[in-house]
């Protein structure tokens, strides 16, 4: 710029200045311009909107992938929540009990641990489904994608994660007693017809819990990080079964979070004063285009483009990895921040253009795709054409904010614990390998009744307190298992297996 130009600028500045101040030295009044206070960390407001699209995706399949955000307002917040198909009664229901549940625990006084149990409870009520289908019992049907049915998770497990590691290295010493017994939890539910609505209730529980104590081990959040700093873990630390104790431990471990989070003084008015809204499927609606999918994170985008707000959410929580293309579109806006990305890439992503999009983001969207297309084709011209391995597309989001750390590490188990059970197996023919209560529990007239299946399978998990002493003496010369008594509060279930199909014969 020209310094004549500014030595014109600033002499008009002056006279202006010497002008106003003939007349007044204070032609303004006091004013704060306070900085919008968002009462939530970054990291809790990140935690919280995971856990809410988690919870909010209840059943199986792509069109229920969910996304949410937190929204602070004057006196409470919003849990926005946006997916392709607008959520089942079940699941509005099943959300809404779990956040007042939180406002009851501010409201009553609940104790930290009252709390975290009773919202457990409702938790798994909204999730047995899910859960059922993360299990994968023999009973249960595999998604219609599929092609062929997927084997059981004990199986996999079994397969995939204990074979490779045997003999057992003597880092994971601590490690494989657990994953035995949650082995023997998930085959409780191996039973030769759908069990009986308690039976079912109780045995999830008694599963999440257990993957609960493998993923959570001293400042580890999950197995997959505790794999990856053991030698000889990190092949396996990456699987989709270990992927999948990790997602199982979650409902427990979010139950957790929830109610450390209504509990922090700062929080509780966001909290007593929380609602739940859903975008509609029908605001994304595209002409012509049949099961048009809109990625939930773009919608969520979208939406708060037309919003204006003094509190802007910081975060978008996804119930899966966000895709190659909602990663690099947020990366562009620079406005959320997301949790994990898979990387792959989807030939129909879009963002449609919608008619109340208002006017002034049209041009700023156009900006940013231009800018992704550059960076796809530089991707293009520098990348080989060879096959690389999808990440796993629903990676569990588990660590906790820094502030709440500190309770990760006791964990406690104690409410509402599991009995002790005692159990065995045997083969039953062609049908799956059933767990049975011992010989001498029942007869053999009842054990050929199939109508008291239910009460056989409930026997063998019936609490035997007085054997579970004799199991637990026994063990007292096992110091790697006394070692995982002593740090682990849940009672174990003590499973003695003939054997689990071809292959595999342990002795305890």
């Amino acid at each position: 710029m020209p310094n004549s130009l500014d030595r014109k600028l600033q002499k008009n500045l002056d006279r202006a200045v010497k002008k106003l101040l003939d007349i007044t030295q204070n032609p303004s009044t006091e004013v704060s311009y306070p900085t919008p206070v968002l009462r939530q960390t970054p990291e809790d407001e990140s935690q919280l909107a995971n856990h809410m699209a988690f919870l909010a995706q209840s059943h199986e399949g792509a069109k229920y992938i969910s996304a949410a955000c937190v929204e602070e307002m004057k006196g409470g917040s919003v849990i926005r929540l946006a997916s392709n198909e607008t959520p089942s009664e079940h699941t509005r229901y099943g959300l809404g009990t779990i956040l007042n549940t939180m406002k009851d625990g501010i409201t009553q006084g609940f104790s930290r641990d009252t709390l975290r149990e009773t919202i457990f409870d409702h938790v798994m009520n909204l999730s047995q489904e899910r859960i059922i289908q993360r299990i994968r019992p023999r009973w249960s049907d595999s998604p219609t994608y599929y092609n062929h049915d997927e084997e059981p998770l004990w199986h996999r497990i079994n397969t995939y994660i204990l074979q490779p590691m045997k003999p057992t290295p003597p880092n994971m010493s601590r490690l494989i007693p657990k994953i035995h017994k949650l082995l023997s939890a998930l085959i409780l539910l191996e039973t030769p017809e759908i069990p009986s609505n308690q039976y079912l209730r109780d045995s999830v529980r008694v599963i999440v819990r257990c993957c609960a104590t493998i993923s959570c081990s001293g400042d580890y959040g999950s197995l997959r990080e505790q794999l990856r700093d053991i030698p000889g873990g990190q092949g396996i630390s990456g699987s989709k079964e270990i992927a999948q104790i990790d997602k199982l431990a979650r409902y427990f471990l979010l139950s957790q979070d929830l109610a450390e989070l209504a509990q922090i003084p700062r929080y509780c008015g966001l909290i007593q004063n929380i609602s739940l809204e859903y975008l509609s499927k029908e605001m994304f609606h595209v002409e012509g285009r049949k099961g048009y999918f809109i990625h939930a994170e773009v919608q969520l985008i979208l939406y708060y483009e037309r919003q204006s707000l003094e509190k802007p959410p910081r975060a978008i929580g996804c119930s899966k990895s966000s895709c190659f293309l909602c990663d690099l579109l947020i990366q562009k806006l620079e406005k959320y921040h997301i949790s994990y990305t898979h990387g792959r890439l989807y030939k129909d992503w879009k963002i449609p253009y919608i008619s109340w999009i208002p006017s002034k983001s049209v041009e700023p969207f156009r900006s940013i795709l231009r800018s992704m297309i550059t960076q796809m084709k530089s991707l293009s011209s520098s990348q080989s054409r060879e096959f690389k391995p999808f990440g796993l597309e629903s990676r569990a989001v588990l660590p906790l904010s820094t502030h709440l750390t500190s309770s990760r590490s006791t964990m406690p188990f104690s409410a509402a614990n599991p009995s002790r059970r005692l159990c065995h197996t045997e083969n039953v023919g062609n049908r799956p390998w059933v767990p049975v209560p011992k010989a001498d529990m029942i007869s053999d007239s009842e054990s050929t009744d199939p109508a008291n299946d239910d009460m056989h399978l409930l026997q063998a998990m019936a609490t035997v307190e007085d054997e579970a002493q004799d199991v637990e003496d026994e063990q007292e010369d096992d110091a790697r298992c006394d070692e995982v008594l002593d740090t682990t509060t849940i009672d174990m279930l003590v499973f003695f297996p003939v054997g689990l199909g071809p292959g595999w014969v342990r002795q305890w």
